[in-house]
């Protein structure tokens, strides 16, 4: 028997020993249960059961009932001895009640105690917030420990009746439920005549079978925990389980129509309308057209910063006022669309919100109808013609010109690489407008490295590196915006490989919203050894050149879930190496191809100086469940291929001896022609003689 297994059995027969009727009467079941099974896997903690109670109240509002029995197992997993509830604050969401029990292994109950539990905000550096989280901690949780907790809320959505939620977590789940309800005591539901329920179930298949698309309940058993040891993992809501429900309330004042992405795009537009009436935002000293839009944008970039505000509920979904905005000169992405949209509108446009989605997942092709498909807006100007930027789209109700304005860089005709193979919703008073982005509006991330070194007497390497950014690259105009010159030195550390022992200096930064399509740094450094030596050759040392993660997957685990690698940007590295001695590069050139990368690489001698060359390109690679071994696999190999290559490529030799030329045999003296006279023979000069 296992260490693991025994482990188990000890804290079973521990739990006969309990006296599980210190536990509320829904979990004792589930406790004695789950004494008699043993968990998947090797976790810290076993969720017996977490099961989530919904009713709808009538008026847009939702009750919502959880209740979660954990048991403990490792000391790693006391952890599970808190429970967290997320809420947007204010009169949107309230915790009703919230009890816990700690069953100890010597039979002892602890109750949850009203002093161990705390509300905060979530507001930090980048957002205001009044969104709130509400931890509650049970005091004297132990391995062995069987915790319980039972909560309450009251959710008044500002979008109307509607919730998502999330099913796997870090430890797997003995039972996980579902349930709509209409009448169990507090949760009797009132008001409900007409009112409709649609829950849907995402992304179950192939772990677990697929719900009917008409329940109201759902229930599984034996759910795998999050693995811990996997990365180059897809977005969560593109490959794991969650379940989104919506009630339908026609006596609901401003509750969004969920009907189709057009009823959605209409109320989104009404929303924006009603906020984003014409303004002046700066003098345009006569500018007129895109030279207005321009200006504006422009304007925009330099005086405005981009942060979350999220004051109110309703402010995740409506923009604040223009003038409120350029007055405080920050907002979200909704306050400065909506600020750009007024804008432009007084400048003489028809501007027009726009839903999108650039990070945590796609939206996809059937996704349902709601606002947790996005999580970003923009703009779009109406085009009564081609102006020629790439950022323009032809939609059956015009064209329109997009324009993300949370972007501080890019120029207006242009987007970020956030929005690269992304598809929006434009948003009129007509309806939803889906349209791809088009690929050549996104401004290409591009790295170049220029490095000069020369090495020393003391066979140190001394130079400078110039790094030159273009669009998102490495991400430095970011930092350089947000955290100033020591941010990007601390990202410089790491960014260009200096070793340790290096000494080095960035020279002062140039202003990162000087409308410049590209950034620049530069930075001069002394590193300890310009060669390190191996066996009869030597390597050169590896600054500036592109990163690449390490493996994804723990050798001799199982792969769980799909494999996405995202790409990244083309990387141009070229270096100049004065040595002390000559030296010779081994691979004067090579290629390597692989799912995730393309690269070329080439090297010269010049007498003592070695010129090399490196340019990467980094491919989106992306592996189902059903390969993800093959990516996987695939990854490790790339991997191991790029260090291997970046080994040889960086290997120098001595040169080889020039050949000695052949001794050169004198040419025969020409025939004699007739008429030709013997020339005289030179007198021989003696050295002059001593005096």
């Amino acid at each position: 028997m296992t260490a693991r297994s025994l482990l188990f059995v000890f804290l079973a027969t521990a739990l006969a020993a309990q006296n599980v009727r210190g536990l509320p009467d829904w979990a004792g079941p589930h406790a004695l249960r789950g004494a008699a099974d043993q968990p998947p896997g090797d976790p810290d903690a076993w969720v017996l059961l977490d099961r989530t109670e919904f009713a709808y109240r009538g008026d847009g509002e939702i009750r919502k009932r959880n209740f979660r029995l954990v048991r403990i197992l490792t000391e790693r997993g006391l952890d599970q001895g808190g429970y967290v509830i997320h809420g947007l604050g204010g009169a949107s969401s309230r915790i009703k009640s919230l009890k816990g029990w700690n069953l100890r292994p010597d039979g002892e109950t602890v109750k949850l105690d009203r002093s161990f539990v705390l509300t905060v905000d979530t507001a930090d550096s980048a957002r205001y917030s009044k969104d709130t989280t509400t931890i509650a901690a049970l005091s004297r949780v132990v391995k062995g420990s069987l915790v319980a907790f039972e909560s309450e809320e009251v959710i008044t959505h500002p979008l109307g009746p509607l919730d998502i939620t999330y099913i796997l977590e870090s430890s797997p789940i003995r039972r996980w439920e579902l349930a709509m309800v209409k009448s169990v005591g507090w949760f009797t539901a009132t008001s409900t005549e007409g009112v409709g329920l649609r829950l849907e179930a995402r992304h179950f298949a192939p772990l677990f079978p697929q719900p009917d698309a008409r329940a109201t309940s759902l229930a599984l058993d034996d759910l795998p925990a999050l693995p811990r040891h996997e990365s180059g993992l897809p977005a969560a809501r593109n490959a794991l389980p969650w379940v989104a429900l919506a009630f339908s309330d026609p006596v609901v004042p401003n509750a969004i129509d969920l009907t189709s992405w057009d009823t959605y795009a209409k109320w989104t537009h009404a929303t924006y309308e009603s906020r984003t009436r014409p303004f002046t935002a700066v003098d345009l000293a006569g500018a007129t057209g895109l030279d207005a839009l321009r200006a504006i944008r422009r304007w925009m970039q330099r005086e405005l910063t981009y942060k979350q505000v999220y004051l109110t509920p309703d402010r995740g979904w409506v923009p604040g006022a223009p003038e409120d905005v350029r007055r405080a000169r920050f907002g979200d992405c909704k306050d400065l669309a909506g600020l750009f949209m007024a804008a432009a509108r007084g400048a003489g446009f028809t501007a027009v919100p726009v839903n999108a989605r650039i990070a945590d997942g796609a939206i996809e092709q059937d996704e349902p109808v709601g606002p947790f498909a996005f999580n970003h807006v923009i703009a779009a100007i109406r085009l009564d013609k081609s102006e020629g930027l790439p950022a323009e789209v032809a939609t059956p109700q015009g064209r329109f010109l997009l324009v993300d304005l949370t972007e501080p860089f890019t120029p207006l005709g242009r987007l970020g690489e956030a929005h690269r193979g992304r598809w929006v919703l434009i948003c009129t008073d007509q309806g939803g407008i889906w349209a791809p982005v088009p690929g050549e509006a996104i401004v290409p991330s591009k790295v170049e490295v220029l490095l000069d070194g020369t090495e020393t007497d003391a066979g140190a390497l001394k130079g400078t590196l110039t790094v030159t950014e273009t669009g998102e690259g490495a991400g430095l105009r970011r930092l350089a915006l947000s955290g100033g010159a020591r941010a990007v030195r601390d990202r410089c550390a790491t960014f260009l490989d200096l070793p340790a022992g290096s000494r080095w200096d960035l020279a002062p930064l140039p202003d990162p919203k000087d409308g410049q399509d590209a950034f620049r740094i530069k930075v001069d450094f002394q590193v300890p050894a310009a060669l390190e030596a191996t066996g009869t050759e030597w390597l050169l040392p590896r600054l500036g050149l592109p990163p690449s993660p390490a493996s994804i997957q723990r050798l001799g685990e199982p792969r769980r879930l799909p494999v996405f690698l995202a790409g990244g940007p083309a990387w141009d590295w070229h270096a100049t190496f004065r040595l002390r001695a000559p030296r010779a590069p081994a691979l004067p050139g090579g290629n390597l191809e692989t799912p995730m990368r393309s690269l070329r690489f080439a090297a010269e001698r010049k007498g003592d100086t070695l010129e090399c060359r490196l340019s990467q390109i980094r491919r989106e690679a992306a592996y189902p469940y059903e390969r993800r071994e093959e990516g996987v696999e695939a990854q490790r190999s790339d991997w191991k291929r790029f260090q291997t290559f970046l080994d040889e490529a960086l290997t120098v030799t001595v040169p080889p001896a020039p050949a000695a030329a052949p001794a050169r045999t004198p040419d025969p003296p020409a025939p004699a022609k007739p008429g030709d006279r013997p020339k005289p023979a030179k007198a021989k000069k003696w050295p002059a003689s001593p005096r």
